[in-house]
């Protein structure tokens, strides 16, 4: 049994991009795990290595993906929820957008004329020391120093 490289399968992979890569033999594998066909011969080796061996062979492409998940899928159309190369690349663009927008969380803005001033946040005063201590004797009632 000869050894499959990755060199090997980037050879046949969009800008050689190992992520492409390991998204189109996972999603392979699960073909083959569904009941896909296999496009080549091996008797020993399990759906991973399969799928990367056909990639290998440059008989695996996104529009042959494509194809044979409508035909595993059926008459009925895909789950509800399924994640697709459409909706991965959206939620990365998405997520993308958002880091380069910053992500932080907009600052609160005073209120607005005419607003009550009860919903506005309150913010934290600093106390004087002279106060803080005049609050420290003032104290407990209940907190008498003993004799």
């Amino acid at each position: 049994m000869a050894r499959i490289t990755v060199e090997d399968c980037l050879d046949h992979i969009e800008n050689r991009n190992r992520f492409h890569l390991s998204l189109m033999a996972g999603r392979r594998a699960r073909q083959l795990q569904q009941g896909a066909h296999p496009l080549v011969k091996s008797e020993e080796d399990d759906s991973t290595v399969l799928a990367l061996r056909e990639i290998a062979t440059g008989q695996v492409s996104l529009a042959f993906l494509d194809k044979i998940d409508r035909e595993l899928e059926g008459p009925g159309g895909g789950e509800e929820g399924e994640v697709t190369a459409d909706s991965v690349a959206e939620a990365a663009e998405a997520l993308g957008a958002g880091m380069a927008a910053g992500m932080a969380e907009p600052e609160a803005s005073p209120p607005e004329a005419g607003e009550d001033e009860e919903s506005a946040p309150e913010e934290p005063t600093i106390q004087d020391e002279e106060e803080v201590g005049e609050d420290a004797d003032e104290g407990d009632p209940s907190e008498e120093e003993a004799p």
